[in-house]
């Protein structure tokens, strides 16, 4: 995990024939970020994984189990809940030759935090393939990516929360608004075609759907500062519950 990287992203990958969301999150459990960047993060990441999580990809480097990795995989609990889990596949990467080659080689390396990490998530864990010792092509580096790609195709379901179900209800109001309104602004389109002509249709639709995406660019920011206010509660809620346990 290299929080380096400050940037929550997306792109779209498919796996026999089905398409998937890849939400990349480097860095967003990062302390040493402000509170306030990293809730905008996390709730682009809520606004993203809206429709369900089918699985969570926590890399880490195989020579290690850092403290930052910790706190991602106690945000991961708290933002998601326990039940969240049940959907993290781990990917180790920087293996060596030998652990490329043999899963186990992998497997005998592991110190006890590892260990008990991989067993809390149902065993569901892959290497990712290095390229210098095993280039694309190589059985190999084939079989470890098919390996990863097995366990999130078997992953049965996808993994939701109050959260996020919210965010979904959100994002497909949106959705709907948007397409009225485009179906709005083409019909008055067609109109004013027959009765201005088409220079200043053109004109005039253009501008129509230029204020449209500003509109909707503008509900979609608002999505983002509802989410983090309830990240930001939830977050208090948890200091507090942390403080209370101390004092008991």
């Amino acid at each position: 995990m290299d929080s380096c990287t400050q940037i929550c992203a997306e792109s779209e990958v498919t796996i026999d024939g089905q398409k998937f969301n890849l939400v990349d999150t480097p860095g967003i459990f990062d302390t040493s970020k402000p509170d306030e960047e990293v809730y905008k993060e996390i709730a682009k990441i809520v606004q993203k994984c809206a429709y369900g999580i089918k699985a969570i990809l926590f890399v880490f480097e195989a020579k290690r189990f850092t403290v930052e990795q910790g706190n991602v995989l106690y945000g991961i609990k708290s933002f998601f809940g326990e039940g969240a889990l049940n959907y993290i596949i781990a990917v180790f990467s920087h293996a060596t030759k030998k652990q490329n080659a043999d899963k186990d080689e992998m497997r005998t390396a592991w110190n006890l935090a590892i260990s008990s990490f991989i067993r809390s998530i149902g065993n569901r864990w892959g290497i990712s393939p290095d390229s210098d010792y095993f280039p694309p092509e190589h059985e190999i580096h084939q079989l470890r990516l098919k390996e990863i790609k097995d366990l999130i195709i078997n992953t049965q379901g996808s993994y939701t929360t109050e959260m996020l179900e919210s965010a979904r209800q959100v994002q497909e109001r949106i959705q709907r608004e948007k397409q009225e309104e485009e179906k709005r602004i083409r019909e008055e389109y067609e109109e004013n075609l027959r009765k201005e002509g088409k220079e200043k249709a053109d004109r005039e639709f253009q501008t129509q759907m230029n204020i449209l995406e500003n509109k909707i660019e503008q509900k979609q920011n608002d999505s983002i500062a509802s989410i983090v206010k309830e990240i930001a509660n939830l977050i208090q809620q948890l200091k507090e519950f942390a403080i209370a346990c101390f004092l008991l």
